[in-house]
């Protein structure tokens, strides 16, 4: 007889240790971070990878082979080879970053400075135009009011010749 089990039907058992998901993947950051150093450079950070601590969990990984009395608390240098991919992506001193740095911030005042006389230029035309307004608003009364006056005279006048006949 089948005896029910103890579990709700509910929970999953986890399909993989994530402690090893962790292990495995901070043995993989070496690599990923000397792919990138130009990303974590311009940012100022530091990966836990260059200072030497290496997994978020206070031990070191796995390694696949380990000589007795080798030390394995610094990722191991690779040679690259020159048609390597990981050869032709650009690296940056931090003298470049700091020269992309100025370059961008004078880059980016000169624009700030180009903004700022365009928008003061367009705040001077829309005063012009206002003002043009104006004078139109003043002109457009005194040839309402003219028209008025010529109006009135004219049935004035045409009334006065009614009268006469």
């Amino acid at each position: 007889m089948l005896e029910p089990s103890p579990r709700s039907p509910w929970v999953h058992e986890p399909i993989f240790d994530s402690s090893i998901s962790v292990t495995i993947l901070m043995s993989f950051l070496p690599t990923i971070v000397s792919s990138y150093p130009m990303y974590l450079s311009a940012l100022d950070v530091t990966p836990l990878a260059m200072t030497g601590l290496v997994a978020l969990s206070g031990h070191q990984p796995p390694s696949p082979i380990l000589a007795p009395g080798q030390d394995t608390s610094e990722p191991l240098e690779t040679a690259i080879e020159p048609d390597d991919t990981q050869a032709m992506s650009p690296r940056m001193t931090s003298e470049e970053v700091e020269a992309l740095k100025c370059e961008m911030h004078t880059g980016l005042h000169r624009h700030a400075k180009a903004l700022q006389d365009s928008l003061l230029l367009i705040f001077n035309r829309i005063e012009a135009a206002e003002k043009g307004n104006e004078k139109l608003d003043s002109n457009k009364k005194v040839l309402q009011k003219y028209i008025e006056d010529l109006t009135s005279m004219h049935q004035t006048t045409a009334l006065d010749r009614h009268e006469k006949y």
